[in-house]
C-alpha cells in the first residue's frame, strides 16, 4: 500500500457471498508516490487463507452533506482529476518526560466558545504554555502519553497530509483562558462525548481507550464542512472554519456540540457495525451520528429539540444553504422529525468515478446524507413518543433513556458492514429483547417502524421491467453486456472495485478479488479492465480471454479514466492522452493503435465502440469517428462538453452535459433526440438509440428536507427504423449507464435501494 499498519490486525468475518474470513489491518499514510486515484489508507481486508485483498475500506465521514458551490469546471476537464490527500505520519505524542508532567500540571482551563457561551475544559501547564490534552480521563496513560482527549490547530491546512497540524498552545504562562473559542470548544465537546459514552460502558470513541484528537480551523471558508478519519494518524475529528464562500457566512460555526457528538459517533460505527459509506448502509451511519449527536447535545445544552446542529446556525435568522428553517422556527442544519418513510426514499444512482473526475456531482454517495432522515425520522419519534409518556423531557424520561441504550446495542452489536434500512429495525428490536426493555419501547418500535414503511415488503417499488442480475448492498456500476453475459464493477467501499459477471438468469460471481478497477467491459468473448494498482497512475489496460488468461495491452494514464472504456460485442477502445494515442483491440485480441488528432488543447472526455467502429467526445463538444486502419473523421459538434458516446458502425451518438443528446450518422447528418438528456452513459445498436432522458424531479420528502432537487432519469429509446421515442422505463428512481448487445440491455437501476444491475430484452417491433 505504500504505507504502515496500525495497531493489530483483527480476524475477521468479510460479508462476501458466503463470507470470507480475513485479517482487518488498519493502514496509515498509504499513497505517498503520487498520482493516487483513491484513497490508499483505511481498513484493508486481506484473505487469511489465500492472502489475496479483499477489499479496502476507507476510515471517514462527513459531517455534512458534501455541497457543489460550483456547477461547471473549466476544461478541459482532464486536468480536474481529484488530488487526494497523501497522509503522512506526523508527531502527535507527548514524551514520557511530558506526559508525566502534564499529570502533575493538569489544570481546568476556561473561556468562551464560539457562540460566546461560557466553557470549561482540561489543559496541561507547560513551560510554553497550556496545552489542551485533557490527562483526566480514565483511558490516559501517563507512560506513553496517549489516550488522553487532545486539541490540535490546523489553521492553513487544505490537505489532510498536514494533520493534525500544530498542538493548540495557549502562550499566557499563568492564565488559563482559552482565547481560540474553536479550539476551547473541540476540547471540551470532546469530553462531553467521551462521558457520554463512557456512561455506556465505551471506552473512548474506538472501545479500546484511544486519543480522542480535534483539528480545528481546516481548510478555508469554502471548506464548510467537518469529518471524522479513522485512517489519519492519530484518528481524529476535523473541524472546518466557518463556512462563508464568497465572504457571506452560510453558517455561524463548525464548532457544535451536536457535531463533534456526530463526528466522534462515526467513528463509533467505524469499529463497531463498520456500516459502508454508500446507499442504505451509509444513509444508517449518518443517522446514527445525527441521533447520538443530539442525544448528547441536548443533554448538554439541557433542552429538548429535534433540531440537529441548531447552535452551528445560531443567529441566522434567514435560511442559508447549510442552515434550514425548522418547524421550532429556528434554523438548524437537519431536523430529525422530518415525517419522512421509506417510501421517501431518494433513488440515486452512484456515477461512475470517471464521471465525478470530471465534474458530476456523486450524488452524496447514492444519498447518504439524504436518506439518513427515513431513519432519523424514525428513532427520533419513537424517543419523542416515549418522552411523552413519561410525561417528561427526552433528557429525563427512563424511557427515552432505556431507549438511547438499546440504539446503542443496535448499532454495536447487531448490524454489519452491509446492513440496510430492514435489517436496522430487527437489530433494534433485537436489543430490545435482549436488554428485558420495558415491553412497551418494543411495541412503539414496531409501531413507528411500520408507520414509517420500515418493514418488510412494506415498500411497493412498482412495476419493474426486467430483471435483476444483481442486487448487492454494495455499489454496482457501469454494466457490459455480450450476448447472454453480464459484467460490471463491484465498487465496494473505495473508488474502485472488482469485477463481477453473470449470465442471464445466472448466480453473480466475482472476476477477481483485488479492488484496483476503475471500468470493466466486453470486447467479444474477452473482457477488458481499466486496472490502477494500489490506485496509482499509470495504469494498465488488461484483457482477459475467456479461459483467464491476460495480457496487458497499454498505459493507462489520468485521460483514460476520465474517458473510459468503450466496449462492445465486437471491440474496446480507449484513449492515452500522454502517449498522444486511440487504441482498438478487436474480439480476437488484435490491437490497433492510431495518433490522436489535434484537438488544439482540447481533451478527450468520452469514448465509445460498436461494430468496428470507435467514437470519441471531447470537453469542447467535439465528437469523432475512427475506423481501424482508417483515418479520423469529425462528425459533428455539441454545444456542452461530450460526457456519453456510443458508436455502431457509421453512427455516433453524443451527450453533453447541457442535455443535447444527437445522433450523428455518415456524412454529418442525424437527428436531435432531446434537449434534456442526462450523460448517465449512452448505447447504440442495429436498430437502437438508448440515452437517459431527464423526466422532472424525483421529488419525494427526502429531498424537499435537505431542500435539494434531484432529476429522475429514464432509459430513453429511439428506433432507427421507425423513428419513435419510447420510454423504456417510467418507474421513479434514476436509471442509467446502458449496454447493448443485439436486443439485450443491461442498465444500473436505484429502483431497490441502492445501485442494482438490471437486464431486458427490447421487444420487436419497436
Amino acid at each position: 500500500s505504500g504505507g504502515a499498519t496500525r495497531g493489530r490486525p483483527e480476524l475477521v468475518v468479510v460479508p462476501t457471498g458466503t463470507g470470507r474470513l480475513a485479517w482487518q489491518v488498519a493502514v496509515v499514510a498509504a499513497g505517498r508516490s503520487g498520482g493516487a486515484l483513491a484513497p490508499t489508507d483505511g481498513l484493508y481486508y486481506v484473505d487469511a487463507t489465500t492472502g489475496d485483498l479483499l477489499t479496502v475500506r476507507p476510515a471517514s465521514a462527513d459531517g455534512r452533506t458534501p455541497v457543489r458551490l460550483t456547477t461547471r469546471t473549466a476544461l478541459p476537464l482532464s486536468a480536474h482529476v481529484t488530488r487526494l490527500a497523501h497522509l503522512a505520519r506526523v508527531g502527535g505524542r507527548l514524551s514520557s518526560r511530558d506526559a508525566r508532567g502534564s499529570v502533575r500540571g493538569s489544570v481546568q482551563v476556561s473561556g468562551r466558545g464560539p457562540a460566546g457561551e461560557r466553557l470549561a475544559a482540561y489543559g496541561v501547564r507547560t513551560r510554553q504554555g497550556v496545552v489542551l490534552v485533557d490527562t483526566t480521563v480514565p483511558t490516559y496513560d501517563a507512560s506513553t502519553g496517549a489516550g488522553g482527549i487532545e486539541t490540535w490547530d490546523a489553521q492553513g491546512a487544505d490537505d489532510t497530509s498536514a494533520l493534525p497540524g500544530r498542538r493548540y498552545v495557549e502562550r499566557s504562562r499563568n492564565g488559563t483562558t482559552i482565547t481560540d473559542p474553536d479550539a476551547l470548544a473541540a476540547q471540551a465537546y470532546s469530553r462531553a462525548v467521551y462521558d457520554y459514552y463512557a456512561a455506556l460502558g465505551r471506552s473512548s470513541w474506538d472501545s479500546a481507550g484511544g486519543s480522542m484528537v480535534s483539528s480545528v480551523h481546516y481548510g478555508d471558508s469554502s471548506f464548510c464542512n467537518s469529518f471524522f478519519s479513522g485512517s489519519l494518524d492519530p484518528p481524529q475529528m476535523v473541524y472546518g472554519n466557518t463556512c462563508a464562500p464568497g465572504g457571506t457566512p452560510a453558517e455561524s460555526t463548525e464548532l457544535d456540540i451536536d457535531t463533534a457528538g456526530h463526528e466522534i459517533t462515526h467513528g463509533v460505527t467505524d469499529t463497531s457495525a463498520g456500516l459502508i459509506y454508500a446507499g442504505q448502509s451509509g444513509a444508517l451511519n449518518e443517522s446514527f451520528s445525527d441521533y447520538f449527536g443530539n442525544v448528547i447535545g441536548n443533554l448538554f445544552n439541557g433542552i429538548d429539540t429535534a433540531a440537529v446542529m441548531e447552535d452551528s446556525c445560531f443567529g441566522i435568522t434567514d435560511p442559508t444553504f447549510m442552515c434550514q428553517s425548522n418547524p421550532e422556527g429556528t434554523t438548524s442544519v437537519r431536523y430529525l422529525l422530518n415525517g419522512n418513510t421509506f417510501d421517501d426514499y431518494l433513488d440515486v444512482l452512484n456515477p461512475p468515478l470517471r464521471l465525478q473526475q470530471l465534474g458530476l456531482d456523486a450524488q452524496d454517495s447514492g444519498g447518504v446524507h439524504l436518506n439518513s432522515a427515513i431513519w432519523n425520522n424514525a428513532l427520533w419519534s419513537i424517543r419523542s413518543r416515549l418522552a411523552r409518556m413519561d410525561g417528561t423531557t427526552g433528557n429525563d424520561s427512563e424511557l427515552a433513556g432505556a431507549f438511547d441504550r438499546i440504539v446503542y446495542a443496535a448499532l454495536t452489536t447487531q448490524l454489519g458492514p452491509t446492513s440496510g434500512f430492514v435489517d436496522a429495525r430487527t437489530a433494534v428490536e433485537q436489543a430490545a429483547v435482549a436488554a428485558g426493555a420495558d415491553p412497551v419501547i418494543l411495541r412503539v418500535a414496531q409501531e413507528t417502524f411500520d408507520a414509517d414503511r420500515i418493514c418488510a415488503g412494506c415498500v411497493d417499488t412498482g412495476p419493474v421491467p426486467g430483471i435483476v442480475v444483481s442486487a448487492s448492498p454494495h455499489t454496482e456500476l457501469a454494466p457490459s453486456v455480450h450476448g447472454d453475459r453480464i459484467t460490471w464493477l463491484d465498487q465496494g467501499d473505495g473508488a474502485l472495485g472488482s469485477a463481477a459477471s453473470s449470465s442471464v438468469g445466472g448466480a453473480p460471481t466475482s472476476l477477481g478479488t483485488t479492488p484496483d478497477l476503475a471500468q470493466v467491459v466486453f470486447a467479444g468473448d474477452a473482457t477488458v479492465v481499466l486496472q490502477y494498482p494500489n490506485g496509482q497512475v499509470p495504469g494498465s489496460v488488461v484483457r482477459y480471454d475467456e479461459e483467464g488468461a491476460t495480457n496487458r495491452l497499454g498505459r493507462a494514464d489520468r485521460s483514460t479514466l476520465s474517458a473510459g472504456l468503450g466496449g462492445s460485442d465486437d471491440g474496446a477502445a480507449w484513449v492515452c492522452e500522454e502517449d498522444g494515442t486511440v487504441s482498438y483491440v478487436d474480439a480476437s485480441g488484435r490491437v490497433s493503435t492510431v495518433r490522436l488528432p489535434d484537438l488544439g488543447g482540447d481533451s478527450v472526455t468520452a469514448v465509445g465502440a460498436g461494430a468496428g467502429t470507435v467514437a470519441l467526445g471531447t470537453g469542447a463538444g467535439r465528437v469523432l469517428r475512427w475506423t481501424p486502419g482508417g483515418a479520423f473523421a469529425r462528425v459533428g459538434r455539441l454545444d456542452g462538453a461530450v460526457l456519453a458516446v456510443a458508436a455502431y458502425g457509421d453512427r455516433v451518438l453524443a451527450v453533453d452535459d447541457g442535455g443535447s443528446a444527437r445522433l450523428f450518422a455518415s456524412g454529418g447528418s442525424g437527428a436531435e433526440l432531446s434537449s434534456g438528456a442526462i450523460p448517465y452513459g449512452a448505447a447504440l445498436g442495429e436498430d437502437y438509440a438508448i440515452w437517459v432522458e431527464g423526466v422532472g424531479d424525483l421529488g419525494g420528502g427526502v429531498a424537499e428536507t435537505e431542500g435539494r432537487t434531484y432529476p429522475d432519469g429514464d432509459l430513453y429509446l429511439y428506433s432507427l427504423e421507425t423513428g419513435t421515442i419510447y420510454d423504456l422505463m417510467p418507474e421513479r428512481g434514476q436509471q442509467g449507464f446502458p449496454a447493448l448487445s443485439r436486443d439485450r440491455l443491461v442498465w444500473q437501476d436505484s429502483v431497490f435501494g441502492g445501485d442494482d444491475i438490471l437486464t431486458a430484452t427490447i421487444p420487436p417491433g419497436l
